[in-house]
């Protein structure tokens, strides 16, 4: 087996939504200490847990396994993605679990 480094490396994590209904998103591999470093510091902890999981979110680059009514894959954007924070999935939640055990770190409760 052989370790490759990347110039912009990605890793995947599964995200189940209920029941082995899910996909797999792909994130842009940023660690978890390089995140927030732009929010004000005197912003609350409220704020600062909102933009961190936005910047969280942003991360996600690809997905594999999300198909439309007909079974057809969806290609993945940011709007796409978007559109599933409409549904009750919880969706925003599993995305920061999934990425904070990827770097073997429990993600907090909002």
């Amino acid at each position: 087996m052989t370790l490759i480094i990347q110039e912009n490396p990605t890793f995947n994590a599964d995200i189940i939504i209920s029941d082995g209904i899910g996909f797999t998103a792909t994130f842009k591999a940023v660690p978890p200490w390089d995140l927030g470093k732009l929010i004000p510091e005197d912003a609350s902890a409220e704020v600062r847990a909102v933009l961190i999981n936005k910047e969280v979110v942003d991360l996600v680059v690809d997905w594999q396994g999300v198909v439309d009514e007909s079974g057809k894959p969806v290609v993945f954007s940011q709007e796409h993605l978007m559109s599933l924070f409409k549904l009750p999935y919880g969706l925003v939640e599993k995305l920061i679990v999934a990425y904070s055990k990827s770097y073997g770190i429990e993600a907090e409760k909002n």
